[in-house]
C-alpha cells in the first residue's frame, strides 16, 4: 500500500497492491486499486489493471488499461461518471 505525490514505474517494473497518488507515469506493470487524483500517464510499454479511479489520463499507443476504470474531476472523491472499459491500443 502507497500513498505518495508521484509514483514512476520503470518499463521491467511491476508494482501490485493499492496506491493512492497525485501523478502516475506507468511504463511497466501496476495491478490492483490505484487512485491517482491528478494525471495518471500510460506509456506505451505500459500496462495498468485493476480498479482504477483518475483525474486525467494519457495513454500512449500501445499502453493498456483495463479493470473497473472511473473518471471523476478529483479522484480522491465519490463525484464522475463510471464506466468499465478495456482498452489495448
Amino acid at each position: 500500500t502507497m500513498d505518495s505525490r508521484v509514483i514512476q514505474i520503470a518499463q521491467q517494473g511491476e508494482f501490485k497492491g493499492s496506491a493512492e497518488i497525485d501523478i502516475a507515469e506507468i511504463r511497466g506493470v501496476f495491478d490492483g486499486n490505484l487512485t491517482v487524483r491528478n494525471k495518471l500517464v500510460i506509456y506505451s510499454t505500459g500496462k495498468v489493471t485493476g480498479r482504477i479511479r483518475y483525474g486525467k489520463v494519457v495513454i500512449e499507443e500501445g499502453g493498456q488499461l483495463s479493470g473497473d476504470i472511473e473518471c471523476s474531476v478529483n479522484a480522491g472523491n465519490k463525484v464522475g461518471s463510471k464506466h468499465a472499459m478495456a482498452l489495448a491500443a
